[in-house]
């Protein structure tokens, strides 16, 4: 029971979007650390919330019931919300954190702000055009 409680704190509870923890890389560890941990599918949707912040926790409360019956569609709710979602947020904290660099003019920046902004709005196949 002790080495259970020794690796309950390998994996942090997630967060939420916040500036600290990307959902990608939290998603990817939570896969081989049930897997180290031997657990089956089921055995991962039902451990998958206790490894949820409060706050997250009540969006896992809010899925529908056919989200939470196979890992794969519990991972695409995440998914859904945290990584489309908040991960054009995650970029645009970014670049407001990489600042300005020195050969950029404000305009430039603040364009690059502003597609940002209106990629958040968009859906997957529009955004995928504007980089092409």
């Amino acid at each position: 029971m002790e080495r259970e409680s020794e690796l309950y704190h390998l994996l942090p509870k997630f967060p939420g979007y916040n500036s600290k923890t990307d959902p990608t890389i939290w998603l990817d560890r939570f896969e081989p650390y049930s897997t180290q941990k031997t657990w089956d599918a089921e055995k991962q949707c039902n451990n998958f919330p206790l490894y949820l912040s409060e706050d997250v926790y009540y969006w896992y409360r809010g899925l529908s019931n056919e989200s939470k019956t196979t890992i794969a569609n519990l991972k695409n709710a995440f998914k859904d919300k945290f990584v489309k979602q908040e991960g054009l947020k995650w970029a645009r904290l970014t670049a407001l954190a990489d600042k300005r660099q020195q050969n950029e003019t404000v305009e430039q920046f603040g364009s690059t702000i502003d597609m940002i902004d209106r990629l958040c709005c968009q859906t997957d196949d529009n955004r995928l055009e504007s980089f092409i």
